[in-house]
């Protein structure tokens, strides 16, 4: 059994073959680049303006100046400056030889000749970008295992680049075991429940960039199990819910097993999620999560996202983390690690309920947006201590 910060490390060091896939700029938002990115050029391409002003040469600011043309965005400027002389530009347009230096449009001023009087207060290369002063033709932009979002997209823009190496994305296949469960869609007897995890992890999944293949409900038996897992091994990613944990109807690990699958970790100490079990066959990975809906959204949000991020060679492949200030003392079992439940605002972290819950429920995941989880060997937080949390999504 281990603790959640030992199956946060063993998620961190799997290694997987990743195939590759290029595709257009367009359609990479969220993947995953497969090399590293170098620039093709210099960006700034030239020095430029960054303002819309009069372009002018700092060893005369202190003459009238004679405005002598005009450049805007795009042109090739067509004559050099003279000492007294400056020219209107525009934002983004190349610097006219002899310049350095820009007035703004509203802070310009003009004598009787309609020359131009720069301010006292300008300074030299006033609104002044120079060539490559924020990427040099060859620099790294982007390290393989960088996930791609507007803004890197953007960069790469920039640079002419339009069709981009990515790592493949996973095919996830999840199957919801138990004879007593129903799909909404379907009627349930008074002894039978509907179905929550599968909407839950499947839209917690694409949520975060994630398609999954839902096969549906298998009925509690081995053979049904076995069956079903030996037509999921089409895909890299196997997820199920239930049949994870002692009961005499969980065959997860007996089937799994028999597929060749070896356990990378049988149980987390860890309450809601306990049961959790990951199992690795070559580079296929298989997730068996608790049934209860609670237990089963809290282990798909901390493991199973780490994992298929890690299977499409993003480095840092855990949840981003946050920090706020705990609203009142909290009582926990001491004895393993703890989930914590809260309300985040203003970064006051307010525990739900006292930190009391069921596993089975679903209402403290809606009416919250955070959870926490708490190690090992803490019987009491203290209001005002600083906790480390989780989004929920």
């Amino acid at each position: 059994m281990k603790q959640v910060s030992e199956v946060f490390d063993l998620i961190s060091n799997l290694e997987f073959h990743r195939d590759t896939e290029t595709i257009s700029i367009f359609k990479a938002f969220g993947r995953v680049s497969s090399k590293d990115i170098f620039a093709r050029r210099d960006l700034p391409l030239f020095d430029n303006s960054a303002l819309d002003g009069y372009a002018f040469d700092f060893a005369s600011k202190d003459e009238p100046l004679e405005i002598v043309g005009s450049v805007f965005a795009g042109d090739e400027p067509s004559f050099e400056l003279r000492s007294n002389q400056c020219a209107k530009i525009m934002t983004g347009a190349k610097f006219p030889k002899g310049a350095n230096s820009v007035v703004a449009f509203e802070d310009a001023s003009f004598d009787e000749r309609g020359f131009l009087l720069v301010p006292k207060n300008t300074k030299q290369n006033n609104a002044r970008k120079l060539k490559g002063e924020e990427v040099k033709s060859g620099e790294l932009l982007l390290k393989s295992g960088k996930k791609l979002g507007a803004k890197e997209l953007m960069l790469l823009s920039a640079q002419g680049i339009c069709q981009i190496s990515v790592f493949k994305e996973p095919k996830i296949a999840l199957l919801c075991l138990g004879s007593e469960i129903k799909e909404p869609w379907q009627s349930a007897s008074q002894n039978q429940i509907y179905n929550a995890n599968a909407a839950g992890i499947i839209t917690l999944l694409g949520a975060k960039g994630f398609a999954c293949d839902y096969l549906g409900i298998i009925k509690d038996s081995k053979d049904a199990l076995s069956l079903a897992l030996q037509k999921a091994l089409k895909y890299d990613i196997i997820i199920t819910t239930a049949g994870a944990s002692k009961g005499e109807a969980d065959y997860a690990k007996e089937c799994l097993e028999a597929l060749e699958f070896s356990c990378l970790l049988d149980s987390i100490n860890f309450r809601p999620s306990k049961p959790t079990k990951i199992f690795r066959r070559e580079n296929k990975i298989a997730i068996a999560l608790p049934g209860n809906p609670l237990s089963a959204y809290a282990a798909c949000l901390l493991f199973v996202l780490p994992i298929l991020r890690r299977f499409c060679g993003e480095q840092k492949c855990l949840n981003q983390s946050y920090e706020a200030v705990l609203s009142e003392d909290v009582k926990l079992n001491p004895a393993r690690d703890n989930l914590l439940i809260g309300k985040v605002e203003n970064a006051v972290f307010s525990p739900y309920n006292a930190g009391k819950f069921s596993p089975s429920q679903i209402m403290p995941l809606v009416r919250n947006n955070a959870i926490s989880v708490i190690p090992a060997g803490t019987a009491e937080l203290k209001a005002k201590n600083l906790i480390k949390f989780y989004k929920i999504y």
